[in-house]
């Protein structure tokens, strides 16, 4: 006889406590007698959305994916007035993180509620306008630009816990970048033209590598092996290797490089030459320019989808997006959007979740939603005025759980099987069963759970990583109702 059930999900941030595998044990012939139980399984307690600083208006606005409306517009309270600059979410997609800049102040909005439930000073931080996330969600690093130092802000209170200054007077940090291990935190100072390495376990910096002049982007590579560097007043992007902290080649990209983004699976890296109006490619192996694509006028900013396909680079001068194959390293559509599309390179502007692609339109004060399949805008979202910022909750896993029974030698068995989706830019999964991790797998889509008490109810994790960053979660409550 079999009975139908449903269970409530409930989102948890995982935490790895001991590992251990699981399996049926003895010389005893398994078959499946009846698939009996299927669960309804909620993703998320947030909706699926964008969320835009809106810098005119001091306010952000919240835009469901699945509809392209605003749902929220939320208004920070601000201590002496400021407005939102830059904005980010923790990878386990609980909450955003807002930089209020000349408020030095830092917002933090619940994405469940999307309500404001914290508001943290930024004591002897000046314009806090760029955020480094741990892949564990547990600490925001901040960048203060104009106090030459780095906040660092415990999630689990909302306090500053750290304060780290990166060099002497005048030094301007301006963006910084957490290796995907969470051990290390690279800080690009702009006028001493070098890196601050923080350790995050200390809170303090470590070393201090020389690069290339006037350094602005930064990024590592999927594996944290590798951080480039681009330096915009001698168009070149410095080599960093992670494992001893030297720069280890300097890479000729053009002009005045302003965004670096690296593909999910580490080999290629796109840098935007905003003056030679091109996007210069790099071969992570050889450290070599492999090919220099043509874009619109004015590109700052760019974005690669998450299955590394497609690069996506938001053109201000000629307000379109420029869309690049990565497989041929060629424009293959040009797109019209807003008003100034993209943002200065300060600030996160263009996103994709893999499916959609976000743009920020700053002088029209709306947001572009183009659809990857086609490369057309399918619709565009009024925010507030002069939308500088966006960021993307993580896209859920689709997560489906089974009671199956099987029988030998007269034994009635019960087990759990668990499957979801293959998540794009995922190298590996990680299965956590009441906050024990249970199994790490590389490509695996599936998990069969043979050791389970049928009377106990389980909150299974599954938690998708791109090197060793989480890049997405899905959550699963079995057992008796």
């Amino acid at each position: 006889m079999s009975e139908d059930k449903n269970f409530e999900t409930k989102p948890t941030q995982p935490k790895a406590s001991c590992s251990g595998s699981f399996g049926i044990k003895g010389s005893i012939v398994f078959f499946i007698l009846l698939l009996f139980l299927f669960l309804h399984v909620f993703l998320s307690a947030a909706v699926p959305a964008v969320y835009v600083a809106n810098r005119d208006s001091h306010n952000i606005s919240v835009i469901d994916t699945t509809t392209n409306t605003v749902i929220a517009t939320i208004t920070p309270t601000y201590l002496v007035g400021g407005a939102p600059q830059v904005l980010a979410i923790t990878p386990d997609g609980t909450k955003v993180y807002v930089g209020n800049g000349p408020d030095e102040t830092v917002s933090v909005i619940d994405t469940a509620t999307n309500t404001i439930i914290a508001t943290v000073a930024i004591v002897l931080g000046d314009f806090p306008d760029a955020f480094a996330i741990t892949p564990d969600s547990t600490r925001v690093y901040v960048e203060n630009g104009f106090s030459d130092n780095v906040s660092v802000i415990d999630t689990t209170t909302n306090t500053a816990i750290a304060l780290i200054p990166v060099g002497a007077l005048g030094t301007l940090p301006q963006f910084l970048v957490v290796t995907p291990n969470g051990a290390r935190v690279y800080v690009v100072n702009q006028n001493s033209n070098n890196v601050s390495v923080i350790d995050t376990t200390t809170n303090t910096v470590i070393t201090t590598v020389t690069v290339g002049a006037g350094p602005i982007p930064i990024a590592s590579t999927p594996n944290g092996a590798k951080v480039y560097v681009g330096n915009f007043n001698d168009g070149t992007v410095s080599v960093i290797n992670t494992a001893t902290n030297t720069s280890i080649a300097t890479v000729g990209i053009g002009s005045s490089p302003v965004a670096i983004a690296i593909t999910p699976d580490g080999t290629r890296v796109y840098v935007v030459d905003r003056g030679g109006l091109d996007v210069a490619v790099i071969d992570v192996a050889t450290n070599t320019v492999i090919a220099t694509v043509g874009v619109g006028a004015l590109p700052e900013a760019l974005t690669i989808t998450p299955d590394g396909s497609r690069v996506y680079v938001a053109n201000v001068n000629s307000g379109n997006v420029s869309v690049i194959s990565v497989a041929t390293n060629t424009v293959i559509a040009t797109i019209p959007v807003g008003t100034l599309t993209g943002s200065t390179h300060r600030f996160n502007a263009i996103l994709s979740d893999n499916a959609r692609v976000y743009v920020a339109n700053r002088g029209s004060s709306n947001l572009s939603v183009i659809d990857t399949a086609t490369n057309t805008v399918i619709a565009t979202v009024t925010v507030g005025a002069f939308p500088l910022s966006i960021a993307l909750t993580p896209k859920p896993l689709i997560i489906t759980a089974a009671v199956k029974h099987a029988r030998g030698f007269g034994i009635r068995f019960t087990y759990y099987q668990l499957s979801w989706n293959a998540f794009p830019g995922a190298s590996f999964y990680k299965i956590f069963r009441n906050g024990v991790l249970l199994s790490q797998d590389t490509h695996a889509t599936h998990y069969l759970d043979t050791a389970i008490d049928p009377s106990q109810v389980y909150i299974y994790d599954v938690v998708a990583y791109s090197s060793n960053a989480q890049i997405s979660s899905g959550q699963v409550h079995v057992g008796p109702s």
